[in-house]
């Protein structure tokens, strides 16, 4: 209470492609068609989305198969190599070789795609906050 009057404040907030429907008539008084436009709009947009996310998915699906395609080569190459120094008689060579290698390419196949080698492209966590940002917003 200010100077015996009664105060009142209220915030809303809305997140999205479409503004909240006070808005959208808002909109309506300034053109007929625009909140037409506005969720034809928000419409495409989501499509877009929807076809970039698959395009991610497909890419991620043959990145990870030619990985391991180029994994299974390097194996099959390494041991013939392998066995040709322990032919030339080089045992132990050879035995090392081939051992390491088959170690490697399991190593390789255990692991992560790509996880020592990208960054983190996960959405940071709204829970975090920093001094720098206290809204948590990324």
């Amino acid at each position: 209470m200010i100077n015996g009057q009664v105060v009142v404040a209220a915030a809303q907030r809305i997140s999205g492609p479409i503004p909240a429907a006070s808005e959208m008539m808002g909109y309506k008084d300034v053109g007929e068609d625009l909140p037409d436009r506005i969720m034809k709009m928000a419409e495409l947009n989501a499509v877009t989305e929807r076809k970039l996310r698959e395009r991610n998915q497909i890419f991620q699906f043959a990145d990870s198969a030619l990985r391991r395609l180029i994994a299974l080569l390097a194996l099959l190459a390494m041991l013939g190599m392998s066995g040709w120094v322990i032919q030339s008689g080089h045992g132990a060579a050879g035995a090392f070789l081939g051992g390491s290698t088959i170690v490697a390419v399991i190593y390789a196949f255990v692991r992560k795609d790509g996880s020592e080698n990208e960054p983190n492209t996960k959405k940071p966590d709204a829970s975090k906050q920093s001094d720098d940002n206290p809204s948590g917003e990324g």
